[in-house]
Order: structure tokens, then C-alpha cells, then sequence
């Protein structure tokens, strides 16, 4: 939904560059890189403006923020607010797992315990949730994981996808996360494994799944 939301704003400000590039056309018909300068900064003032609005009615950080955090280097944070409790080591960036069976991982950290791979399905986050609780698989009982929970098992240092590809075998796509998003009752959070980033989407929207075991 964040990406849409960001495609939205994108198109307005092109929208806005092309308008305003016409109503200058007369008065700096001569002077390219004046009207172009103009323009160019209507339409930024435009993206960065509704990104403010987008920003305050929904107190997330939107995707333009995103882009603009990776361009200065620094990764982005998760949408929630974290909570060095849960587990600082996880929390620092860092990662140990280990093939816990054929078809599951081990995070060391934590003790939880991961499908490796999604079964190829994508799934409304109803079904999500069925999916994991019906699994049957190790022996274990299974859950849709915690947003927090999936978005510690994607890594940012990594791309494309953004895991640990020596154990996970993961798309670089959207993933459900069970939090549901505090704003509306009908979406929910997912993690994007190509980058590592999360965002949320209805949830009626089909994504992948990928099911956890412990707490």
C-alpha cells in the first residue's frame, strides 16, 4: 500500500512538472534551464508536501522517506516502534541460524523456528493465518509470525533478496506478518524480502507466507 501511495504522489509531481513547465513556456520561451529549474522545483515542493501530509495522517514513514534514507546511506527502520528488550543481539544486526531439518531453520538467537521456503501459494492474510495454523510440519505447531519477528529475519544488509541465503530460500517479495495495522483493522503488516523493508496492504491482497514455530 506504501507503494502505491509513493507511485501516487510521483505521478502528481510529474503531473505538476509538466503543467507548470507549459504555463512557463511563454515568459522564459528563451531561458531552458530557468524554466526548467522552476519546474523542477514546483514539482519537488509537490512530493515532498504530500509525503508531509501522508506522514501526518498516518504517523508512518512513507516510502519517499524510505528512498531518501537509503540515498544517505542509512537503512530503514521498521514502521514499529522497536523494543531493545525483545532481543538486543537480533536488535544489532546480528544473525546465527542452523538447519534445524530438512525443510526448517533455527535462529540461534531466538530459538524460533522458520519454514525455509514458502510452498509457492500466495494467500489472502485469512488464509495466511489458516495456512500456519494447520501446518503440519517437524511435528511442530506453527503460527503466522509477529511483524517484528519477520521483519528481524529479513536482513538489510542483504538484496534481493534480503536473507540469509546460505539457509533461507525466499522470493524477494511481500510477505504476511500477523500485526495487524494499528490505523485500519483491515490491513495488515508485511515485510518485502527484496530489500528488507515492510509496509501494509488490505487484507484481502495475496502475498506469500512463511510460518514460524515457538515464541
Amino acid at each position: 500500500m506504501t507503494i502505491i501511495f509513493a507511485l501516487l504522489k510521483i505521478l502528481l509531481a510529474i503531473i505538476v512538472y509538466i503543467l507548470t513547465m507549459g504555463i512557463l513556456k511563454k515568459r522564459f520561451d528563451s531561458n531552458w534551464f530557468l524554466k526548467g529549474f522552476i519546474a523542477l522545483f514546483t514539482a519537488l515542493s509537490t512530493l515532498f508536501g504530500a509525503d508531509s501530509i501522508y506522514v501526518a495522517f498516518t504517523g508512518e514513514k512513507s516510502y519517499v522517506t524510505h528512498i531518501i534514507e537509503e540515498l544517505k546511506g542509512n537503512k530503514a527502520s521498521p514502521s514499529f516502534k522497536k523494543s531493545q528488550s525483545w532481543n538486543p543481539k537480533i536488535y544489532q544486526g546480528k544473525r546465527s541460524y542452523s538447519k534445524n531439518s530438512r525443510h526448517t531453520v533455527k535462529d540461534n538467537y531466538t530459538g524460533l523456528i522458520w519454514q525455509k521456503e514458502d510452498d509457492g501459494e500466495k494467500r489472502t492474510w485469512d488464509d495466511a493465518v489458516s495456512y500456519c495454523n494447520d501446518l503440519s510440519l517437524s511435528g511442530l505447531k506453527w503460527r503466522l509470525p509477529e511483524q517484528e519477528e519477520l521483519y528481524y529475519l529479513g536482513d538489510v544488509t542483504k538484496y534481493n533478496p534480503a536473507v540469509d541465503k546460505e539457509f533461507f530460500n525466499l522470493r524477494s517479495s511481500w510477505y504476511w506478518s500477523n500485526t495487524l495495522y494499528e490505523n485500519d483493522s483491515d490491513s495488515a503488516w508485511l515485510v518485502y524480502f527484496y530489500d528488507g523493508n515492510d509496509g501494509w496492504d488490505n487484507k484481502t491482497s495475496t502475498v506469500y507466507v512463511l510460518c514460524v514455530s515457538g515464541q
